[in-house]
């Protein structure tokens, strides 16, 4: 039996619907894309990039380079921030582990926002074996209650 492919969703700017580039498993289905020149992050919340207040929510981040191939999590030193909606940091250097998730290794941790509303997430990576740049990526987040 083939394992399901995990594969980036890119939203049209122009038209502000997502396009698929290929079949998702539909537990990682609403996942969220940032990219520089040289990587491209996916970040994905349980449930449903939509977590809970006061609720742990398992987080994952997979690093690929502009062609699509993956970043091996190893080779990544990343680090999570989490901001609200005034801007205040409210946590950071959360540190990410690397996680098999549907037969791929990502970069994962479990993240617990302390009230509904917007919240930014930062990712900043260095390479640790220089295969990318270091970088800043910043995902919105929508805890409900």
């Amino acid at each position: 039996m083939m394992k399901p492919m995990i594969v980036p969703i890119v939203f049209s700017a122009l038209l502000g619907l997502p396009v698929l580039l290929g079949s998702a498993t539909p537990s990682i289905a609403h996942q969220q894309m940032s990219a520089t020149e040289s990587v491209e992050a996916m970040v994905h919340l349980e449930p449903n990039d939509t977590p809970q207040a006061g609720t742990p929510s398992l987080t994952w981040v997979m690093l690929m380079n502009p062609d699509g191939s993956e970043i091996a999590p190893s080779s990544c030193a990343c680090r999570l921030a989490i901001y609200d909606a005034s801007d205040r940091r409210i946590a950071h250097h959360i540190s990410l582990e690397e996680r098999s998730v549907d037969g791929q290794m990502m970069l994962a941790t479990s993240l617990t926002f302390p009230d509904p509303g917007t919240y930014t997430l930062v990712l900043t990576a260095e390479p640790s074996d220089g295969s990318f740049e270091a970088f800043e990526l910043k995902f919105p987040v929508t805890v409900t209650p």
